[in-house]
């Protein structure tokens, strides 16, 4: 069977099942579609290795949510939105308070972007995606008592930043 019809019956069926997991991890219907644009032609671009695969949906899964995540990665997450949605809450603060803000902010930023991958990943999904447990464990293919688990150490890494970063303020 020539690569174009592999491709058509094999691959190209699984278009909607990507565009659903794509959306679920980074919540954009265009950027989604474009995620799953990229899988089919980083598939199409290793057709010579078609044969060795035990299971072509898992695979396209799989590079769909890998995607997916490095899009989340390379964009900081949104992180930016969540700074500008602390400074417009904080507009009858005086100035003094909204530089605290956005340096407190920041401390956060830089202790969640020091954190080991998957913390990373798992305390960002849950506090500014306000996903489930279960969603994240799916999402990153971990099991839900590791998500807690990350999640928690996550948590306790911050704060021991924070608090190292606020007593040499002092």
């Amino acid at each position: 069977m020539n690569p174009t019809a592999i491709f058509t019956e094999r691959i190209l069926p699984l278009k909607d099942k990507l565009l659903r997991v794509s959306f679920s991890i980074v919540r954009q219907v265009e950027e989604a579609e474009d995620i799953v644009q990229e899988v089919m032609l980083k598939i199409w671009s290793k057709r010579d290795e078609w044969a060795n695969l035990d299971n072509c949906e898992a695979y396209c899964m799989t590079m769909t949510r890998n995607n997916s995540i490095d899009f989340l990665r390379r964009k900081k997450i949104q992180l930016q939105t969540l700074d500008s949605a602390q400074i417009v809450s904080s507009k009858e603060a005086n100035p003094l308070e909204k530089v605290t803000d956005k340096e407190t902010f920041l401390q956060i930023q830089e202790a969640m972007q020091a954190l080991p991958e998957k913390q990373f990943l798992s305390i960002q999904l849950r506090e500014v995606e306000g996903k489930s447990y279960n969603e994240i464990a799916e999402l990153l293919s971990i099991t839900i008592e590791q998500v807690k688990v990350n999640i928690h150490r996550a948590r306790t890494s911050i704060r021991a930043q924070l608090t190292k970063q606020f007593n040499h303020g002092i």
